[in-house]
């Protein structure tokens, strides 16, 4: 885009927003409309009419190109620097140039005059001799000739700000150009002039201050505007994004909920059975009259306290593990087990493979890695509903498989999740980690579970991929750092 903008250096703006202005006027007293190549390069009347904007040179040739079209002539650049005092085109820095009072100074510091209008290095040499100047281009590009041919056109009309006789100039072989400063009146050169202009010129500048004062107090208003509805805007979506990863999560653990309670009544079944016999063993040996106590009653005993210790233990587990996952996760990164955050995920959906899935786990890696252990346990959580779902929508669910590895290098280490599902549509391949994209039927997923996924593993500075075929397979594969610097990344939005 050839906007004018402020404070942006970069190669491609080099042109001041006040050359552009110059050209418009000039084309503007031509009748030649500019408009349409204006609005193709993404720029407008308000943006070149901004003196402290700049432009690239893309947008400043082609804008010479059109005028020069609509003239049907060439070199015009020199005639739009002549007229663009006449027509004002330069604003603010006319009354700094007024200032001055003097063609000569402005020559000895050209460069510097040059900068208010172009970034870029226009020339080579500058000779002052007695009653002329010599400007000599850089080189002989479009860009550079029509920059050079601006400034000497300039030059030659900056006495009409004291109201002196514009110089001339002459283009010699070499695309050099002369500038004729004999016979040029300073704004200085009697007194008379000096006493009856300086009190209107002092004003002139005195109203051109405050008119930038004043362009400078709207725009600031206008930037606290925005950086205020920007400021609302964002915690808006800060809200959003929490609320709908919060949705997320109460999905997930919605559908787990039918099973989490047949996981829980399994064995709470025989820990109830197992103190119902022990009750009736009490009471067996209670009711003996000798002390002789039957030896399956005795040997029993133990194999049922220690089953009904593992079933405790179980729902225990089962419990921490739902707890862990819910947790609103606010908590600092610490080192951590992958294998221990996969194993609690898989203990989760347990109800929901058990019985047609079957999962391999093959580990391979030594150490820990600096995270959020609630958020990767989401994570993997997520990948692991992805996978069971695909499997089980594949007509024939026998013999379902996931495979779970992981392994570790110098620098990261890398878990992967490959099941035998129905695979993914190349053509989505693309979009499964936006927000809200799924390809499971309406009530089933949210659409965030790989989007959520992405977010906290970017969040611990690590990359998550996919790779599919449909109908065979699809394999999610995660690296997250080993350095704890690495791992370090500040969070700058609550997940969970």
């Amino acid at each position: 885009m050839a906007k004018c903008k402020r404070n942006l250096m970069n190669n491609h703006e080099q042109v001041s927003c006040r050359v552009i202005k110059s050209c418009y006027d000039f084309a503007f007293s031509r009748s030649i409309s500019l408009e349409s190549i204006i609005h193709d390069h993404g720029s407008s009347m308000e943006i070149i009419g901004d003196s402290y904007g700049w432009t690239d040179t893309v947008f400043y040739n082609a804008i010479i190109d059109h005028i020069e079209n609509g003239m049907q002539k060439t070199g015009i650049s020199f005639q739009v620097g002549i007229e663009s005092i006449e027509n004002n085109s330069w604003k603010d820095i006319e009354n700094v140039i007024k200032a001055i009072g003097d063609i000569r100074p402005i020559l000895q510091q050209i460069d510097r005059f040059s900068s208010y209008f172009f970034r870029e290095k226009l020339f080579s040499f500058v000779e002052n001799k007695p009653g002329s100047a010599i400007i000599t281009p850089v080189d002989n590009s479009p860009f550079i000739t029509n920059a050079v041919n601006f400034i000497a056109g300039s030059i030659t009309s900056v006495p009409l700000l004291w109201n002196g006789e514009p110089l001339s100039a002459l283009k010699l072989r070499d695309g050099s150009i002369k500038i004729n400063t004999s016979g040029n009146r300073s704004f200085f050169d009697t007194p008379r002039e000096y006493k009856n202009y300086s009190p209107r010129l002092l004003e002139e500048i005195v109203a051109g201050l405050e008119k930038n004062k004043e362009l400078i107090e709207e725009k600031n208003r206008l930037l606290k505007k925005k950086n205020s509805e920007l400021h609302e805007a964002y915690i808006q979506l800060e809200k959003s994004t929490d609320k709908k990863i919060q949705n997320e999560k109460m999905a997930v653990l919605g559908r787990l909920a039918t099973g989490i309670a047949h996981e829980i009544n399994n064995p709470l079944s025989f820990v109830i059975s197992n103190f119902r016999s022990i009750g009736d063993y009490f009471l067996a040996i209670a009711g003996e009259a000798s002390a002789n106590i039957p030896e399956n009653i005795t040997s029993d005993i133990p194999k049922v306290l220690a089953e009904t210790e593992e079933g405790l233990h179980r729902v225990k587990k089962l419990v921490e593990d739902i707890n862990y996952m819910a947790h609103p996760g606010h908590g600092k990164k610490t080192y951590a087990n992958v294998k221990d955050l996969i194993r609690s995920s898989l203990r989760i959906c347990r109800n929901l493979y058990k019985n047609d899935i079957s999962v391999t786990e093959s580990y391979g890696h030594k150490s820990d890695v600096f995270c959020i252990p609630s958020r990767l346990s989401q994570v993997f959580l997520n990948i692991l509903l992805n996978s069971i779902y695909a499997v089980k929508s594949k007509p024939a669910a026998a013999g379902g498989e996931i495979l779970i590895k992981t392994s570790e290098n110098k620098k990261n280490l890398t878990v992967s999740f490959r099941d035998n599902g129905t695979g993914i549509p190349e053509q989505n391949i693309s979009q499964i980690f936006e927000p809200f994209f799924t390809t499971k039927i309406p009530g089933e997923g949210t659409g965030l579970g790989l989007s959520t996924a992405q977010s906290i593993i970017q969040s611990h500075n690590g990359e998550i991929s996919c790779a599919s075929r449909e109908n065979e397979w699809t394999e999610i594969t995660i690296r997250l750092p080993l350095s704890k610097d690495k791992a370090s990344k500040d969070i700058d939005i609550e997940l969970f």
